[in-house]
């Protein structure tokens, strides 16, 4: 999924991926919903927080979540906030899934308070992706948040991986 964010009257920066990585196949389960980009910095964290609520999930494979985009329109796009899952099969219906195929993948690192993270968004879309040698993929990407991210404070790593040739 690509998104392309108005950065108008803004100034550009650099930015590079911190590693290319290849993956397996992941199952995801969790929630939903669609975002506008005008209001995607006050919606996301509520999903989040409603994410935090389902509580530990069917088959859930490790501790790490998930943030990926599912698709998109010019007037916002759809995300899904998740843990990787062994199977669909145990799911209730309610639990949003996505499939996330086998990819090639570069790997941004986001290293500042989470609500900053649509800044590091940004200039991988508008200054990296539009470089004429880097050929994205239309799959979904996704940032993981392991061990590194501490959810109470907003503080630590968060890795933002963009599908690639």
């Amino acid at each position: 999924m690509l998104l392309a964010l108005n950065l108008e009257n803004e100034p550009m920066n650099k930015i590079e991926p911190e590693r290319y990585e290849k993956r397996g196949a992941m199952l995801l389960a969790g929630l939903r919903q669609q975002h506008s980009f005008s209001n995607a910095a006050e919606t996301i964290p509520k999903q989040w927080h409603q994410f935090h609520a389902l509580g530990k999930i069917n088959g859930q494979v490790g501790s790490a979540l998930y943030g990926a985009g599912c698709g998109s329109s010019p007037s916002g796009f759809e995300y899904m906030t998740g843990v990787e899952v062994d199977s669909f099969s145990s799911l209730p219906e309610k639990i949003g899934k996505l499939r996330i195929p086998k990819q090639n993948y570069a790997v941004f690192l986001h290293n500042d308070h989470i609500s900053t993270i649509q800044n590091t968004w940004k200039l991988i879309l508008n200054d990296w992706l539009t470089r004429p040698d880097v050929h994205a993929v239309e799959t979904p990407n996704f940032e993981l948040y392991d061990e590194r991210f501490n959810s109470s404070t907003g503080l630590g790593a968060v890795e933002i991986f963009i599908a690639v040739e």
